[in-house]
């Protein structure tokens, strides 16, 4: 196998890019790191989280145009269509960014009014806790 691998471009056949690939260290270090970033942004109360999601989906509008052209060289878009892309992008994220409360927030799934011991008033049942994280199931495989 080669040491790197060439990105062509369904446009004209061209090579895009060509990169390296990762070896296992390079690899274990990053997903070392994205557990370290994983475990900060949990721990970042909701409010920051959307403020800095809403920031980042400012950042892609600024970089419409250029989003637009590494579409059309990687992915053979026309251009014309990229920018709007980026706009679709962007209410998506928005929306997400808007329902997150409530979407994070515990599911009650019952309240059980039953319980065998009268000094407790019965069962919660229901889904709250934090997301899977980051994962890496395999050598060079996340």
């Amino acid at each position: 196998m080669s040491e790197r691998f060439e990105i062509v471009s369904p446009v004209d056949g061209s090579v895009y890019a060509n990169l390296p690939y990762a070896d296992d260290a390079t690899v274990d270090a990053a997903v070392t790191r994205a557990h370290a970033a994983q475990r900060d942004w949990s721990r970042t109360d909701l409010g920051t989280r959307a403020e800095r999601c809403q920031a980042f989906v400012r950042a892609m509008e600024r970089v419409r145009e250029g989003v637009a052209a590494e579409l059309a060289w990687l992915m053979g878009r026309p251009v014309r269509f990229g920018p709007s892309e980026v706009t679709r992008l962007g209410e998506r994220a928005t929306h997400m960014i808007a329902i997150a409360e409530q979407s994070l927030a515990p599911i009650e799934i019952a309240q059980s009014h039953y319980s065998r011991n009268p000094q407790t008033p019965g069962n919660y049942r229901g889904m709250r806790g934090p997301s899977a994280g980051v994962r890496r199931d395999g050598p060079g495989v996340l």
